[in-house]
């Protein structure tokens, strides 16, 4: 049961690959490639609503950091703090820090001959979370992601994500996504996204939908980006509700 929790957190905590701009979309992994010697460093939070197994609530809230090693390498790093409320007699509310992640990126194709980009990925997570409070997986574990963006337009794009999580004593987990971005203009990105996950509880795997937004340069700084997203589940076994705010800033 509590790896129940756990995954479904993960599922949607899960970036154009454009070359040098902040992600635009919160649940699929949309632009994540850092400029050479780039910094982005962001506060990302999101709620889950009455997720499946004891009808809990789940904020998860930190920040993190990323920057650009090579030309088409960037490595970052995120440090999660997780608010878990639930109405279940057999667990209390708890609150602390969750399973960091270290990880890099790679840019394997750019786009530039044939519009669609590819960026692959591996990321660890480091077992920093309370197991017993529900915070954390209880060991380390890797994940491998590969994302595809197709521009269709100039002004819209659709992103393909994909990640394979491993976790000693476990049982793999295959999440994936999809989402499109519309640029209504340089500063303003309209976005849709679905997320889900291999794993099936009655019978059914979660999975889940948001539409959002994110503005560039926000209050005329350079730099500055805004996101914001919120939906909801596409199956019985999915969180009633997402949402989730990010607030980056390149340099």
């Amino acid at each position: 049961m509590k790896r129940l929790l756990l995954v479904g957190l993960g599922v949607v905590l899960a970036a154009s690959v454009g070359y040098a701009a902040p992600s635009r979309t919160l649940f699929v992994k949309d632009d994540e490639i850092v400029e050479l010697e780039g910094k982005e460093v962001g506060l990302k939070m999101t709620n889950i609503d009455s997720l499946y197994v004891d009808d809990a609530e789940v904020v998860s809230m930190g920040p993190y950091f990323r920057y650009g090693l090579f030309d088409r390498m960037t490595a970052y790093a995120t440090i999660p703090y997780l608010f878990v409320n639930t109405d279940s007699d057999e667990y209390d509310d708890e609150q602390g820090i969750g399973d960091a992640t270290v990880g890099v990126l790679l840019l394997a194709d750019d786009g530039a001959e044939n519009n669609c980009s590819i960026v692959t990925s591996i990321e660890v997570s480091l077992p920093t979370g309370d197991e017993d409070k529900r915070l954390g997986a209880g060991d380390a574990g890797v994940a491998f992601g590969l994302a595809f963006q197709i521009m269709l337009e100039p002004d819209t794009g659709v992103v393909f994500d994909g990640q394979y999580k491993i976790v000693p004593d476990e049982d793999d987990i295959a999440s994936y996504g999809i989402g499109v971005i519309y640029e209504v203009n340089p500063r303003l990105w309209l976005t849709v996204e679905a997320q889900g996950t291999d794993q099936e509880f009655d019978g059914e795997s979660p999975a889940i939908a948001a539409v959002g937004l994110t503005y560039k340069s926000l209050c005329g700084v350079r730099g500055l980006t805004l996101s914001l997203a919120g939906g909801g589940g596409l199956t019985d076994v999915s969180p009633d509700g997402v949402g989730g705010a990010k607030i980056a800033y390149e340099f």
